[in-house]
């Protein structure tokens, strides 16, 4: 893996990619190389996790969304110095609150997707979650998936329900 961590400033990273596609393990390879000191991986699934149990329930989504926004914002607070965002992050008003924290706490922003060869194939990236996805559901984040994916356009976006011009 490259160093994509040139400078000691404060970076949230942000990982994309299905689930199944390798954002774990690529958030645990970033903290475990600690090229900038302390990281802190924070994820929507520890929401839903319990004594190493992960146990996901739909109508908890919108908690578990304000869950890890909070927990994001309490680390930029407390000037944790790397923190990675291991969430699908599929389109970019998703992030949107999340770039907007980074830059009110002055943190560098550095997006960054699973490559894995699997990490459309829906089949596969069934097989390597252990969590309750099903086709239907990973059909619909493929469906989703957005491209050029930068800070810009992040800032750009609008969530579904809000999309009149202003």
């Amino acid at each position: 893996m490259g160093n994509y961590f040139v400078k000691q400033e404060k970076t949230l990273v942000i990982i994309r990619g299905l689930p199944g596609s390798g954002k774990t393990t690529m958030a645990n390879n970033i903290k475990n190389s600690k090229p900038l000191g302390y990281a802190m991986i924070i994820s929507l699934d520890d929401y839903f996790t319990h004594d190493n149990y992960y146990i996901f329930d739909p109508r908890k989504l919108n908690d578990a969304h304000i869950f890890t926004q909070k927990r994001t914002e309490e680390a930029m607070k407390d000037n944790i110095n790397m923190i990675i965002l291991d969430n699908n992050n599929v389109r970019m008003w998703e992030c949107k609150i999340y770039v907007n924290l980074a830059l009110k706490y002055g943190y560098q922003i550095v997006i960054l997707e699973t490559d894995t060869p699997w990490r459309f194939d829906t089949e596969i990236l069934l097989e390597k979650t252990n969590k309750a996805s099903n086709i239907k559901y990973m059909n619909r984040l493929k469906r989703r998936w957005e491209e050029d994916f930068t800070v810009e356009n992040i800032l750009k976006s609008k969530e579904p329900w809000n999309m009149k011009e202003t």
